[in-house]
């Protein structure tokens, strides 16, 4: 999504000192017909958000609704959440998760980030785009006027403009971590052409060898399958590699942990009704799947979820060959790119052709703001702390 200005920082837990606090505040903006609302997750009719994730062009496929749903569902610490929205007449043209939080410093508005999501910015309808959000931006100062914003993990260009908007209060910005992309071309004959001589190479080779040794590769998806088991079969081998993976590691899978175990089951079980693309290439040898990649895709895009092989078929470099047969099908598709998220994998940036930056923002607008800032900022350090703790 293209913004007109931008920047970025600050935590996103919460603290004793909050409660979450409910609005109907509503705005009509002058000269238009649009009026912003605050309203609960349960208020916006699930075609109008599916019809609105479709016209926007939002990079992010996170905002997808069964993906809130699910995540709210999931991490109780999320909730309660709201949803920012703009309605022109009857049609739904802007919408954004947010906690609004009360306390007797003030009000505290926190864009919602799902876990291991990436991009986070609003949906908006494109054809309308800077008219909704000047609007979106005399709603926040007027209507909503909160003491305290953050947000994490926001794509560089929302951020900037919420630096721009409120470039008189204090401003906290850092980076949040990089992505990469690849822009996937229109036929699989052309599709090394902007790869090295030698990467080139590389992959041919681990093509010929794992076709010699019989591994063999499909697609799992919910597009083509009407069958929930066939997906939930294939999430479950998938944990399984990944433990196997991170055990040859000596690590533990955060995959394998409940709360993430609970979030994807929950996607995969709801994926057929609520219009998710997911889907799973897998690698086959003797019938048994030895390797699989995860993923999500939406009108051009697709999401990289996760990865996970058998180290005993290390040899074959199972994970380059996952990406190039997912790489295959998406192209048969139609598909504009491949977002391997963010990570310091070197295999994601030999395979992308683009990078790009998160950010994290905190905007303090008023005295009181500063003290939150504060607490949220002392919130995120305990957390960050606790997750060292249990990864050493």
């Amino acid at each position: 999504m293209k913004y007109g200005h931008m920047n970025d920082s600050a935590p996103s837990s919460t603290d004793a000192a909050y409660e979450s606090v409910h609005t109907e505040k509503s705005s009509s903006t002058a000269n238009t017909n649009l009026h912003f609302q605050c309203v609960g997750l349960d208020k916006v009719d699930s075609i109008e958000w599916e019809t609105l994730f479709n016209d926007s062009d939002s990079p992010s496929n996170f905002y997808h609704r069964q993906f809130v749903f699910s995540a709210v569902k999931t991490w109780r610490e999320l909730g309660p959440l709201q949803l920012i929205v703009a309605y022109e007449g009857s049609r739904l043209v802007f919408l954004q998760p947010v906690r609004l939080l009360n306390s007797f410093l003030g009000l505290s508005l926190e864009f919602l980030e799902i876990p291991t999501a990436d991009r986070i910015e609003p949906l908006v309808v494109s054809s309308d785009k800077d008219k909704i959000l000047a609007a979106y931006r005399a709603f926040l100062t007027d209507s909503l006027a909160p003491d305290f914003i953050s947000g994490r993990s926001l794509t560089t260009e929302f951020a900037d403009l919420l630096t721009h908007w409120f470039q008189n209060a204090s401003q906290e910005s850092q980076p949040g971590g990089t992505g990469w992309l690849l822009s996937l071309p229109k036929s699989m004959e052309i599709f090394f052409d902007n790869y090295s001589s030698n990467f080139r190479h590389q992959m041919r080779r681990r093509l010929r060898k794992a076709e010699a040794a019989g591994i063999k590769f499909r697609v799992t998806s919910a597009s083509e399958s009407e069958q929930d088991e066939l997906l939930g079969g294939a999430l479950n081998t998938l944990r399984n590699l990944h433990g196997l993976r991170f055990a040859s590691l000596g690590r533990p899978s955060f995959f394998l942990k409940p709360h993430f175990r609970a979030f994807h089951d929950d996607l995969v079980s709801n994926s057929n009704n609520a219009g998710l693309r997911l889907s799973f290439t897998e690698a086959l040898y003797n019938g048994r799947v030895v390797g699989s990649l995860y993923g999500t895709r939406f009108n051009d895009s697709f999401t990289f979820l996760m990865i996970g092989f058998d180290p005993d078929f290390s040899e074959f470099s199972p994970g380059h060959l996952l990406i190039y047969h997912t790489i295959v099908d998406l192209v048969r598709y139609g598909v504009d790119t491949f977002d391997f998220k963010c990570g310091g994998e070197p295999y994601k940036q030999r395979w992308s052709d683009q990078r790009y930056d998160k950010v994290n923002l905190a905007i303090a607008l008023s005295w009181s703001g500063r003290i939150l800032r504060w607490f949220r900022k002392l919130a995120h350090s305990r957390i960050s702390l606790n997750k060292k703790k249990l990864v050493g």
